[in-house]
């Protein structure tokens, strides 16, 4: 399953991983996504 994730969240992604860090979705956007809910957030 891919989830779609808004432009903003994976330039924020990318930034951090360009950078050295390591960062994912996590949370409550996965939660939502799997049970085909709206979702309000993203915690990376």
């Amino acid at each position: 399953m891919k989830i779609q994730i808004p432009d903003y969240i994976q330039v924020l992604i990318d930034l951090l991983n360009q950078n050295g860090y390591s960062a994912y979705v996590v949370g409550g956007a996965i939660r939502n996504a799997l049970l085909e809910l709206p979702i309000h957030d993203y915690d990376l």
